[in-house]
């Protein structure tokens, strides 16, 4: 069982009640991602190394990548949407529709907050419908917008 963090708003249920959080919001703490993080993002998803055509100067200082902000849904999400069981994974299962709608910075705060959509019974487990905006602190437009999947399932004979 995880702590859901000050501040934040959860959707957690017993794996035996998953079904009740369809259609329940959750809102995770709010998150500054730091020019270290947003270094090592790039180191190891070797954007330090490709060279580009753009103009670097046309960016804001500290750009965080649209692929590092996609990365921070499950550290977000996964801290305030669960269920509780002792044998349960989670896996990404994908994304339906994403698109980056303010740029961030590492002097920037954001959190996602959203909603599961739906829930689908799987010989597996379920897989999870997501509808998540990541907010941006201060501004008016979120950061991001995606409706992210993923495949929960536990191991029934532990939850036995």
């Amino acid at each position: 069982m995880s702590t859901i963090p000050s501040g934040a708003e959860s959707a957690v249920a017993p794996w035996n009640e998953i079904e009740s959080l369809v259609g329940r919001r959750f809102v995770s703490e709010w998150l500054e991602i730091s020019d270290e993080a947003r270094t090592h993002f790039d180191k190891a998803s070797y954007l330090d190394h490709t060279e580009s055509p753009f103009d670097p100067a046309a960016y804001p200082e500290g750009l965080v990548e649209g692929f590092h902000l996609l990365a921070l849904l499950d550290h977000l999400v996964g801290q305030v949407s669960y269920v509780e069981a002792d044998a349960w994974t989670g896996w990404n299962y994908g994304l339906d529709r994403v698109r980056f709608t303010s740029p961030v910075t590492s002097s920037d705060r954001v959190r996602v907050a959203g909603e599961i959509t739906q829930l689908q019974p799987r010989t597996d487990g379920y897989l999870v419908t997501y509808d998540c905006v990541m907010e941006l602190e201060g501004a008016e437009r979120p950061a991001m917008v995606a409706t992210w999947k993923a495949l929960w399932s536990v191991d029934e004979e532990d939850e036995a």
